[in-house]
């Protein structure tokens, strides 16, 4: 076996690792980028509910919990706020914002305005 051999040996092996380590932070991101778009989901989702006070509460109640099981405590506290009518609770834009910020970035310069509410006439 001459050097040129195990060089290319060595370098194809090489390449095959930094594939590998590519691949696996590609993974890794689009996993991260899955379950940041299902926990803003839930809790879109709940403060839709919550809003809409439906008759039946079973789903109102699990997309509760779920996002109590994931929010850090003070946006937890928040949500637990709105949802209880507390009147130093945070206005429901707000919290989304929050939440928002939390999932996606803290320097997030989006306005609470902008976030739509549609309410019946």
């Amino acid at each position: 076996m001459d050097i040129g051999s195990v060089v290319l040996g060595a370098g194809a092996g090489m390449l095959a690792v930094v594939q590998l380590i590519v691949l696996k932070r590609f993974e890794t991101a689009l996993k991260r980028q899955q379950d940041t778009r299902e926990k803003a989901a839930i809790v879109a989702e709940l403060m839709a509910e919550w809003i809409a006070v439906p008759e039946d509460l079973s789903r109102l109640n699990r997309l509760s919990f779920q996002a109590f099981l994931w929010l850090p405590e003070p946006l937890a506290v928040e949500l637990s706020k709105r949802l209880n009518h507390d009147p130093e609770a945070i206005p429901a834009r707000e919290l989304l914002l929050a939440v928002r910020r939390h999932l996606l970035d803290p320097k997030d310069k989006l306005d609470a305005k902008r976030i739509i509410v549609f309410e019946k006439p």
